[in-house]
């Protein structure tokens, strides 16, 4: 139950998407951890995962969106 005028904060983890250790290798590190996050691990997430990989942008609440 949310009170009047009450707010909903999501916040989850998730893959970084840009690694600076070092920029020339960069992409490279990306797309391994990236194979080894949804290739090796993907069967182990939980279906209620999706809503991390689309950055919660799915989830439909019952209320009406604001932006202060």
């Amino acid at each position: 139950m949310l009170c009047s005028n009450g707010v909903i904060a999501l916040s989850s983890y998730g893959l970084a998407s840009h690694v600076f250790i070092r920029p020339t290798k960069s992409a490279e590190l990306h797309q391994a951890l990236v194979h080894f996050y949804c290739e090796r691990l993907g069967s182990f997430w939980g279906t209620g995962n999706r809503h991390v990989y689309d950055e919660y942008a799915n989830i439909v609440v019952p209320f009406a969106e604001i932006t202060r």
